[in-house]
């Protein structure tokens, strides 16, 4: 507002200087140090005057989108919100299937067992501290040391977890379920933070069970904890692997946006 009153009053000195040099004739401008040092003073307002006008100019711009980003963030705070409801909600029904599940295992480790099947799937979230419904297997004493080893990693108890999956594949190393006892011993370390042990554990799986469908996870986890160590190079490696191996998998969009946060970080 104030500079629109200054443009005007440029205008009006203008408009009077103009008038002031019009009056006279031209002997007697001509020569006369009063009307010279007007007319330059004219001048000087006259390009004040564009200045200002060009500057004015500028902060409409600026003005208009200014206004157009406090409209986006709007979008971007309702859309943000948005997500978080969704977010919540996908928790919600992921822990009613948790428990679900957990009631049909206790139906099936209470039932005798004459041919289960056996089948893994990869999961669309992070394994470590969502961990998917897992497989039973024909042998009662072995079906019931599995269950119990994972019972512990449901109920957050990834000390004795550790313990548990240890004993069970000493006792049961030909099992059907070696490379799920192998994965989720190495998740346990994995949670408790113990990264050289858990990354030892990981790459057991790797070598031992090349053809799991833990695989894919394993090597991520193996970037995940290269990571941890600040071992960035490593990290991208594994990341990688994943990404050339397993493309499209929920997996790979993990690792996808892990090696993304790297690159922001300068590597």
């Amino acid at each position: 507002m104030l500079l629109r009153q200054f443009i005007a009053f440029l205008c009006l000195n203008t408009c009077a200087m103009s008038l002031v040099l019009a009056a006279p004739d031209d002997n007697t401008v001509v020569g006369n140090p009063l009307y010279e040092r007007l007319f330059q003073v004219m001048q000087q307002v006259d390009q004040l005057r564009k200045t200002v006008l060009e500057q004015d100019a500028k902060l409409s711009q600026q003005e208009t989108e200014l206004q157009k980003l406090r409209g986006d963030n709007e979008v971007l705070t309702y859309q943000l919100e948005q997500l978080r409801k969704q977010q919540q909600d996908t928790y919600v029904d992921i822990d009613n299937r948790l428990k679900e599940i957990q009631k049909q295992q206790t139906a099936l480790a209470q039932a005798p067992v004459t041919n289960p099947a056996y089948t893994t799937t990869d999961s669309a979230t992070d394994t470590s501290t969502s961990p998917t419904t897992e497989p039973l297997v024909s042998s009662g004493d072995e079906n019931t040391a599995y269950q119990q080893a994972f019972d512990f990693i449901q109920n957050g108890n990834y000390s004795q977890a550790t313990k548990a999956f240890d004993s069970f594949l000493k006792q049961f190393p030909q099992s059907r379920n070696a490379d799920n006892a192998q994965y989720w011993m190495a998740e346990s370390y994995y949670a408790l933070k113990n990264f050289n042990v858990a990354l030892n554990a990981f790459n057991t799986l790797v070598e031992r069970h090349p053809n799991s469908a833990k695989h894919p996870q394993a090597l991520l986890k193996m970037g995940y904890i290269y990571y941890e160590l600040h071992d960035k190079e490593a990290a991208k490696a594994f990341l990688e692997k994943v990404l050339d191996n397993y493309p499209g998998t929920a997996t790979a969009k993990l690792a996808q946006e892990r090696l993304q946060k790297i690159r922001r970080e300068g590597l």
